[in-house]
């Protein structure tokens, strides 16, 4: 198990479970179990079976992310993902532009710009923005729709 906080500046990152907290600046994160990162700054790649993501003052960007289960969430700045493929994913308050996926939960202030989802895909907010749709799956809305 790897915890670092502060200011953590590392090319290659592997454990079982990785926990960053601070500002970063990652090469290559790779973790068997959990990963969790929390705070600002850049990750190229993303590699887990639990990915557990926070931004929180400055916005956190991360090139691409590989993950059995995606919880991406942006708190006070905004989340930037290049590429995300997972089994399960939740995203809120983030900008993802590609997302491949067998179930996502979009919640609010999303935004992407390409979506594959294969299996289910549950809208929780109707401020969610994407640009092109791949497939979609079966779509439901935990949201009350206008008659």
């Amino acid at each position: 198990m790897a915890f670092l906080a502060g200011k953590v500046h590392e090319r290659f990152l592997k454990d079982s479970e990785v926990y960053v907290l601070g500002s970063m600046e990652v090469g290559v994160l790779v973790s068997e179990k959990v990963a969790v990162l929390i705070g600002s700054g850049k990750v190229g790649l993303l590699a887990s079976n639990t990915c557990i993501v926070f931004s929180t003052r400055k916005p956190l960007a991360i090139g691409s992310a590989y993950c059995g289960v995606a919880l991406l969430v942006g708190a006070n700045a905004p989340l930037l993902v290049g590429y995300l493929k997972s089994n399960k994913a939740f995203v809120r308050k983030a900008h993802v532009q590609r997302l491949c996926a067998s179930e996502a939960t979009l919640s609010s202030l999303c935004a992407i710009d390409e979506l594959e989802v294969s299996e289910r895909t549950v809208f929780t907010d109707p401020h969610t923005y994407v640009k092109k749709v791949i497939s979609i799956g079966d779509v439901s809305y935990s949201y009350r729709l206008c008659d």
